[in-house]
């Protein structure tokens, strides 16, 4: 079975699936990815690879466990901003980052990806390729949790995260050159 972690330190040819939905390609659609939440951001150097967690239960009416994640590979530029925020209990928990704007652009021979959040955070990413796999979470709630409420360790079992087996359902990748 397949995990984020798996598909993020991939080197060797794509698993084989179904394609994304054309008209729900983050790869290919601007705005696809709106209410998708980011929860986690992985650069491994040696690699030049980034991962991208996404937490999709909130972008995808119908109730369905979905993450996904988006890789760049060959990425040359990486950047994240974001206003700082207080839980103002100590917790480390205080929200995911929601996506409000997501856009795909071709420069040269690289892609640009840019998220920008609802909540004043934006990440971008500068990359030769780009691949997007959606999958559903067994065992999550149909809802994320409310990230105020209880103690982390309680806040993470109802999320995705990159260990977690997960069933790929569709996923599609982009090439700059």
């Amino acid at each position: 079975m397949n995990n984020f972690e798996s598909l993020t330190n991939r080197r060797t040819e794509k698993p084989f699936l179904p394609a994304i939905r054309p008209d729900e390609d983050p790869l290919r659609v601007e705005d696809a990815l709106q209410e998708a939440q980011i929860l986690d951001v992985r650069c491994e150097c040696v690699t030049q690879t980034v991962g991208i967690l996404l937490e999709m239960r909130m972008a995808f009416a119908g109730g369905a466990n979905l993450a996904a994640l988006i890789v760049g590979r060959g990425v040359r530029d990486f950047g994240w901003e974001c206003t700082k925020t207080n839980t103002g209990d100590g917790s480390s928990f205080g929200h995911a980052w929601t996506i409000g704007d997501t856009i795909v652009t071709r420069d040269g021979t690289l892609l640009k990806l840019r998220i920008v959040g609802i909540s004043n955070a934006q990440l971008r990413v500068s990359a030769h390729d780009f691949e997007y796999y959606l999958a559903e979470v067994p065992g999550l709630d149909s809802a994320p949790p409310d990230y105020g409420e209880g103690p982390d360790e309680v806040v993470r079992t109802n999320l995705p995260d990159w260990k977690r087996p997960v069933t790929l359902v569709g996923s599609s990748w982009r090439v700059a050159d």
